[in-house]
């Protein structure tokens, strides 16, 4: 299934994310048809940011996936579990979550996007590098030659991935932080702004400062 920009597209999640990835959706040329969301602030309003409030995640039982597709506003700050959560239950109902990328980006032909995956303004995707599903690049971020991504990832704003990094599944790369080339990091992994990998990283957990070094165990985002 490869939709069309011709599909609705409802968004997930009301945050701070999300306002930029409503921003990324109407840049792009999708249409809008609302909002879900947990946040009962939000949930009492009629509209948010200028568009439709549906209700929770059950609201969306009226907007099958063969007429609505889905973009998820969920960010994390640090491993991207509740992301990911949203991300399966919703694909395990049949939906689809198109590719979004700023018109401000670079990406290089070469380099294969998966879906869902959220490329922002002014990051650059290199030759040959791939990103997995629900993936976050954000703004200012660069991917270098021959990345691999794992599927869920979150790369934070100006964050530097060197030539030939690999990051597993789940990984927070924390703004400003820098990977060294050919180094491997596993998942459900996070990484301190600011801080600088320049070995690999294989036990799951905390890790930051210059060089990155373990600091904390691996818990589940709440």
């Amino acid at each position: 299934m490869n939709p069309s920009k011709d599909m609705p597209v409802i968004l997930l999640g009301s945050g701070g994310h999300a306002k930029v990835v409503l921003d990324l959706l109407l840049e792009t040329g999708f249409t809008v048809r609302g909002i879900t969301t947990s946040d009962p602030a939000v949930l009492r309003a009629s509209r948010w940011c200028g568009i439709p409030v549906l209700g929770d995640d059950e609201v969306l039982a009226s907007y099958p996936p063969e007429t609505y597709v889905l973009a998820n506003g969920i960010g994390s700050a640090r491993i991207p579990t509740v992301r990911m959560q949203i991300y399966q239950r919703m694909k395990a109902k049949g939906y689809f979550f198109p590719p979004l990328i700023a018109r401000s980006a670079i990406v290089k032909t070469s380099a294969v996007i998966g879906e869902g995956a959220q490329i922002h303004a002014g990051a650059i995707v290199q030759t040959d590098s791939v990103l997995g599903e629900n993936v976050i690049i954000n703004t200012r971020v660069v991917v270098e030659h021959e990345c691999v991504i794992g599927q869920h990832s979150h790369v934070a704003t100006g964050a530097i991935l060197c030539g030939q990094v690999t990051l597993g599944s789940c990984v927070h790369v924390g703004a400003g932080a820098t990977i060294r080339q050919c180094t491997t990091i596993g998942e459900n992994v996070c990484i301190g702004a600011g801080s600088v990998v320049t070995s690999a990283i294989d036990a799951p957990g905390i890790y930051y400062g210059v060089p990155a070094r373990k600091n904390g165990e691996f818990y589940e985002q709440v």
